[in-house]
């Protein structure tokens, strides 16, 4: 479990969530907190998930802001708001693999399959080490970019301008 939250390729959009996940701890208000968690994983799924969890899409949102509501209470917690978008990928993965198998993908499924990553990921010193991180070294190499070139280079996923 740890080599795979260490060693998985990270997608443009997925860098992009790992910057909105570095936000939503650091941030002062709780609702925009909340509101960049659910904009990373919106983020990180790609468009084939979007259309096999399409019906419980906003509960898996709306799901990811609890969960980033809980790790803010506590000021120990919060930077545990960096391992949401790999729970939330793992969780992904797994409930993709289960509506191959024919499983109906319900929303007491996808709850008690992000549960389980929850429990895995934070549950585990190590695995919540690594993804966290794993969460600064991305949000670390994409701020570099950006001023390496005295802010020039659009942040990653935005339209250059003309």
């Amino acid at each position: 479990m740890v080599h795979e939250i260490a060693s998985h390729p990270l997608s443009q959009n997925e860098a992009e969530a790992e910057m909105l996940a570095e936000a939503a701890a650091y941030t002062a208000n709780e609702s925009e907190a909340e509101a960049m968690a659910g904009a990373a994983f919106a983020t990180i799924i790609s468009a084939s998930d979007r259309r096999a969890l399409r019906r419980i899409l906003r509960h898996m949102v709306r799901g990811t802001a609890v969960l980033t509501r809980i790790l803010r209470r506590h000021r120990r917690t919060r930077p545990a708001v960096r391992a949401v978008p790999a729970i939330m990928r793992r969780a992904v993965k797994d409930l993709r693999r289960q509506a191959a198998k024919g499983a109906p993908i319900t929303r007491r499924r996808a709850a008690r399959t992000v549960a389980k990553h929850v429990r895995r990921v934070l549950g585990s010193p190590k695995a919540a080490s690594v993804a966290i991180k794993r969460n600064v070294k991305v949000c670390k190499v994409a701020k570099s970019i950006g001023q390496s070139d005295g802010g020039r280079t659009p942040p990653p996923g935005a339209a250059a301008a003309p």
